[in-house]
């Protein structure tokens, strides 16, 4: 399942790095995005290989919850009526 919701943003992300090249490293928020496709897979990848009660595994999850609460943060700020909340808790 993890990986399936995985596969949109490497569409999304690859292609949006495709058509504008370089300058998709530009972008901050951009690396974010990278790192949560990266760390996603990982997830999966430490869950098949070293089991889901390893530590490496739990921090591996906790990392890729944080990366999701900051896209979440991200795009609730976009929404003037979160706007306040999310500058809060930032």
């Amino acid at each position: 399942m993890i990986a399936l919701n995985l596969v949109y943003p490497l569409y999304y992300d690859g292609t949006q790095c495709w058509k504008t090249g370089a300058e998709y490293l530009q972008d901050p928020w951009n690396y974010l995005d990278m790192m949560h496709i990266f760390m996603g897979y990982l997830n999966i990848w430490c869950q098949l290989t070293l089991g889901v009660t390893d530590p490496i595994t739990k921090f591996v999850a906790i990392l890729v919850t944080l990366i999701c609460l900051s896209k979440t943060f991200f795009f609730l700020r976009v929404v003037m009526s979160f706007s306040v909340i999310v500058t809060m808790i930032l």
